[in-house]
Formats: C-alpha cells, sequence, structure tokens
C-alpha cells in the first residue's frame, strides 16, 4: 500500500513584492509533483523591497501571527517536513528567524533550507554572546540544505546539514510572449543589473570589472536597478566610482 505523497510546509514570502526569492517560491508552489505535496504558510513581512529587511513595529505582531498560523499549519495537515529560506547576513531577518525557527522546528522531524540569499551562517560571530546559543538552535543540522550556485557561500557546510545539493534558479522562457526589441548595431554595449544593491549580490565586483572594461577602452554602459541595502555601501560604491 502506497504511504502518500510526502507533505511538506513551505514557509516563505510570495510576490508582492517582486522579489527573485519571493518569485522562485511561488514557482515551486506552482508546480505539480507526484511525490510530494506542499501545504503553504506566506511570509508577509515586506510589502515593497523598500521595507525588506528593515525594522517596522507591524512586522512583530506579523511574527507572532505567523508562528501561530505555522503550529495550525502542522497539525491540520500533518506536514512533517518544514521548508524555509533563511534571511541574508543581516540584524533584523536574522533575528525574525531565531525566534520564528526556535518556535516551529521542534514542531518538524525534518528541515529543508533552501539559501536563496547565502552566507547568514557567517553571521554567528557578529551576534551578542548569549545569541549564538539560540543562532545554532534555529540554524543547526537541517536534513537538507539548497544553495542556488556552487561559488554561493556553502551554509549548508557550516549549519552541518545531512546533505547539501546546488539547484539553480530559473524561470519559463518568455521569449515570443512579449515584445521585442532588436538591439542597437552602433553604440555602446549596455549592461543592465536587476536585484537588491548589497555587497553580496557582487555589485562591487561588478563595479570593478566595469572599470576594467573602461581603462580597456570599450564602449559601455552599466546601469543598476534595484535599491540599496543601506546608505553607506552606496557611499561607498559612489566614492569608487569617482575615484577612477
Amino acid at each position: 500500500m502506497s504511504a502518500g505523497p510526502l507533505r511538506v510546509l513551505v514557509v516563505g514570502q510570495t510576490p508582492p513584492p517582486f522579489g527573485g526569492q519571493a518569485v522562485m517560491i511561488e514557482a515551486l508552489l506552482a508546480g505539480r509533483y507526484d511525490r510530494i505535496h506542499l501545504e503553504h504558510v506566506r511570509l508577509a513581512f515586506s510589502d515593497d523591497m523598500d521595507s525588506v529587511g528593515r525594522f517596522q513595529w507591524r512586522k512583530v505582531l506579523l511574527l507572532f501571527t505567523t508562528i501561530a498560523r505555522i503550529w495550525w499549519a502542522r497539525l491540520r495537515s500533518r506536514t512533517p517536513v518544514l521548508y524555509y529560506p533563511p534571511s541574508g547576513p543581516n540584524l533584523v531577518p536574522v533575528l525574525r528567524d531565531l525566534i520564528l525557527l526556535c518556535a516551529t522546528r521542534w514542531m518538524f522531524s525534518r528541515t529543508v533550507f533552501h539559501f536563496h540569499a547565502g552566507g547568514v551562517s557567517g553571521f554567528r560571530g557578529r551576534l551578542p554572546f548569549l545569541l549564538r546559543p539560540l543562532f545554532d538552535l534555529a540554524y543547526g543540522r537541517p536534513a537538507l540544505a539548497i544553495r542556488t550556485a556552487a561559488e554561493n557561500p556553502d551554509d549548508g557546510l557550516a549549519f552541518r546539514a545531512s546533505r547539501s545539493i546546488v539547484v539553480p534558479n530559473g524561470v519559463a522562457d518568455m521569449r515570443g510572449t512579449v515584445p521585442e526589441r532588436a538591439p542597437e548595431h552602433e553604440g555602446p554595449i549596455r549592461i543592465l543589473f536587476t536585484g537588491v544593491l548589497i555587497p553580496s549580490k557582487g555589485v562591487k565586483v561588478l563595479l570593478e570589472a566595469f572599470v576594467l572594461l573602461l581603462n580597456e577602452g570599450r564602449d559601455v554602459e552599466l546601469e543598476l536597478m534595484g535599491r540599496w541595502g543601506d546608505e553607506e555601501f552606496r557611499r561607498e560604491c559612489e566614492r569608487f566610482l569617482h575615484q577612477r
């Protein structure tokens, strides 16, 4: 007799806002699967990209209502597996994770961490000493760790995951369904970067590569589309460009 599909509780943000992580979780939930059944508790801490990773009092209330919804979903749907995308290495979302995961992981026999925002394992040393045991309890020893590229920080190894794999992101090819414009044969090569403008996204590396191209006499333009993670990093990037 078949035991039926494995039931998984997906806890994660779906659009809006239309960040990469939210889009990929929406794609995960939209898939059709034979051997797993997905339940979803939506994270709704951010209404737009400007509020991502920032403290707001309403998020405190949302945190505890989200924990209650996870408890209820676990009991109602009998999902033994928790799927969760940990935060990036920033204080406010890490503190959110500590509270949420310490309050919920104990209810599940297995936890899957999907590191869309890599590098959180390196944040432990920046926390006060008293919070480090909570950090270990929240993130330690998941059954499976997923990262989107082999070049990303190996958070699964740092957290002693039972298994670590690489699953690249991908979305449906929309070519032929949206208007297209042929590239101009003359004029500069235009490079477009889209995403949150933070160091872990490789923004500084991109700027350094752009300067190298200019120094070689290449006719290129660079456009950055996204919000700055913080004003200090924005000023650092502006100083870098002005000095060159």
